[in-house]
């Protein structure tokens, strides 16, 4: 019997296939493989493809980088903060700097690094962090922070100011730097607090500049004797010479009595 060809529908007969890529499979990115998956296995060519893949990650991959660079930051905070969870050494204001240049860019790091680190700065870190350059590191984190407007963009915000008035600070140093045009701005934000705060760090800077902060002497200086204010004397008045006593009359002796 002389076999009969089965002819299909035009709706379902099977377009011939097209060699593709062969990358969907080795794809390890999900959102790409469902994408050529709705779209046709040869909607992209293999050059295409590899490039989003390129530009995107591969979701393995990037799993693995992200493992690696939290792994990475970890290690570098690790070198800042002491065992008690304070950014107390002065030896470590160099390692912070690298950190806040090397993770600050991004949001989640940086704001653990305010309230981690920054947050409790203590005082003897202070002036090594301002000669490292770290006034404009404030700057830049409080443009960046003020733009980027986060759920906890006010909280990170005044936790910058705070910092700001725990530093010593002159008038060169905040001419060399960008951080009393950053603090300024926020005198303008939407949320007081952060006005409120940032209008009280401009006035201690005008004060500590001006000289007419309060200075507390070192311990081992000597006093001063505050000098004793005397009231001034009052003039004295010029009294008039009393009048020169005048001597009694000279007694005369009654006459003798006659016998």
């Amino acid at each position: 019997m002389p076999q009969l060809a089965v002819v299909l529908p035009a709706s379902k007969a099977k377009a011939a296939k097209s060699p593709g890529c062969g990358v969907c499979l080795q794809c390890l990115n999900p959102r790409l493989r469902l994408e050529c998956a709705e779209r046709g296995r040869n909607k992209y060519t293999e050059e295409e493809l590899l490039a989003k893949i390129a530009a995107l990650g591969g979701g393995g991959a990037s799993q693995q980088a992200r493992r690696d660079k939290k792994q990475d930051f970890v290690s570098d905070i690790g070198a800042v903060i002491d065992d008690d969870g304070y950014f107390s050494s002065p030896s470590a204001v160099g390692p912070f700097m690298a950190a806040a240049a090397k993770h600050g860019a991004e949001s989640g790091l940086r704001t653990f690094m305010i309230k981690e680190a920054l947050a409790k700065i203590q005082p003897r870190v202070t002036a090594p962090f301002v000669e490292q350059g770290g006034l404009d590191l404030l700057a830049d984190w409080m443009n960046d922070v003020r733009e980027e407007d986060g759920p906890s963009a006010s909280e990170n915000l005044r936790k910058l100011l705070t910092v700001c008035k725990k530093l010593p600070v002159s008038e060169a140093s905040l001419r060399a730097s960008k951080v009393g045009k950053a603090v300024k701005k926020l005198t303008k934000v939407g949320d007081m607090s952060v006005q409120r705060q940032a209008k009280e760090v401009m006035k201690e800077w005008m004060r500590a500049i001006t000289g007419k902060g309060t200075v507390t002497p070192p311990a081992n200086a000597p006093s001063s004797p505050r000098p004793v204010s005397r009231p001034a004397a009052k003039p004295t008045e010029q009294r008039a010479a009393p009048p020169p006593k005048v001597a009694p009359p000279p007694k005369v002796a009654p006459p003798p009595k006659v016998a």
